[in-house]
């Protein structure tokens, strides 16, 4: 049996900019293919940390959901 692969993986946050954000992340993740098993990325890494939560809520089956999945 073969080891588990994991990567860590740091991006620039782009402020409350989840789109920008997901396609920085995908560019990380696309050399990784094959090459690991697991990816860890930063808690809020989509949001930037932001306190608005009203305008950054989404539901289970959006953007940030479907593209992670």
């Amino acid at each position: 049996m073969d080891g588990l692969r994991i990567s860590i993986i740091q991006s620039d946050i782009a402020w409350e900019n989840v789109a920008q954000n997901l396609e920085n992340y995908l560019q990380c993740l696309l050399p990784l293919q094959g090459k690991s098993d697991l990816a860890v990325m930063p808690e809020m890494c989509t949001t930037g940390f932001s306190m608005d939560v009203a305008f950054l809520a989404e539901l289970d089956n959006l953007q940030t959901m479907q593209t992670i999945r």
